[in-house]
Formats: structure tokens, sequence, C-alpha cells
């Protein structure tokens, strides 16, 4: 996440004033005002704000480790503590989607992705996630159109192929299941779930061409 990155550099960074350069100013008056952007300090609301979004990542560390640990009331938990504080932390309202789904719990892990493209519709995980729910929960029509809406941003992405070859699966439509599994691994030829899905196709139809690709999968994911 760009934002986290910006914070733990923040801390380590020097200006550079060589890089500055006041040619329609004199020495001594160019001398001043680099002396004055190098004593400059954080106001105070920056630095609340970057206190702020720092206990922010420690809940999502915490949400994460407790997650991990199987405690799935303490993480949903931590991740409405969260989204108290920041209501519009698209990875939490993500993550929380991610438990939700796992406990089956459809409906609520719907709205928490939804809630990631309320506020931003181009976050390509959100979307992802979204597909990925409507395939668990038998209704691959939603989720080829999240993805076909994402193709018209965004259209060179092998999962977003591997699932629309997916959803397509799931409606009998095998050929273009291969076509969108084929171009998910021209895209990626080192993606192996597309080479598995591609000989389950064509197990019964074309055995070899089957084989040939169960064996890449096996190859790639070992």
């Amino acid at each position: 996440e760009r934002d986290v990155l910006v914070r733990q550099l923040t801390p380590f960074v020097r200006i550079d004033g060589s890089l500055i350069k006041f040619d329609q100013y004199s020495e001594a008056k160019r001398l001043k005002v680099l002396k004055e952007i190098e004593t400059t300090e954080r106001s105070e609301s920056q630095i609340l704000e970057i206190k702020r979004r720092n206990k922010i990542d420690g809940f999502l560390d915490q949400a994460k480790e407790a997650h991990k640990r199987g405690e799935t009331s303490l993480t949903i938990e931590i991740y409405g503590e969260i989204l108290k504080q920041d209501p519009e932390n698209v990875l939490a309202w993500l993550n929380m989607g991610n438990v939700f789904k796992g406990m089956k719990r459809f409906g609520a892990a719907e709205i928490a992705y939804k809630r990631t493209l309320e506020i931003n519709p181009f976050y390509l995980y959100g979307n992802i996630a979204l597909a990925q729910l409507y395939l668990a929960s038998k209704a691959p029509e939603k989720a080829l159109d999240v993805l076909r809406s994402v193709r018209k941003w965004h259209s060179g992405d092998s999962e977003v192929s591997l699932y629309m070859g997916l959803a397509f699966a799931f409606q009998k439509k095998a050929d273009l299941a291969i076509k969108e599994f084929q171009n998910a691994i021209r895209i990626d030829s080192e993606f192996g779930l597309p080479y598995y899905y591609t000989g389950v196709q064509f197990f019964s139809s074309r055995p070899n061409i089957s084989k040939k690709n169960l064996k890449k999968f096996l190859v790639l994911s070992s």
C-alpha cells in the first residue's frame, strides 16, 4: 500500500539543497531560503495524522495475527475498530470481506467487497475478490459482470482471464472457458492455475492436451 510505504520512509527523508534552483536570487538570499527549508518542521496536524495512520497500521497487523491464530471474532472486532477510526480504509474492508467469505457469510462478504469498490472502483483486488465470491456462491453471471467491467480499464490481467474462464465453465460454455484460460497463460506463462483448468476442460475430449497442461501445472506448483 503506497500510504504505508510513505509513512515508513518519511522519517528518513532529507532535503538535498543542491536539487533546488533559485537562479533569480542572489547567493545570500538563496542560502537563506535553503536554510529555512532545511529547518522546516512538520505541523502538529501532520504529526497527529502520521500517528493516527501508524495506529491503524498496528491494528491491521493485530487483525492479521488474530486471523492466523484462528480467532475470527477478534479479527472482525479489530477491523470494526479500524473502520470506526477510518471508515474508508479499503484494506480493512477487503480483509474483513475475506474473513466473512471464509465463514461462508457470503452476504456480509459481498457488502464488505462492494464497500471497497464504492471507495475505489478501480481497486483490482476488490474487484477480483467480489468476482471470486460470486463464483463461490454459484452466481457466475454476477462474476462476469464484475470482470467485464474491470476489462474496460484493465485488459491485461491473468487473474481476470482465469476467473472469467471459471465463470464460463460454471455456465457449461467450454469454448469460452478455454479461450479465457489460454489468454491467462499468454499474459503470464508462469501462472499455474490456467494450465490446471485447461487440463480439466480437455480431460474427456482431448486427453493428450489435457495431460500436457496438467503436467505443466504440476511443474509450476512444485
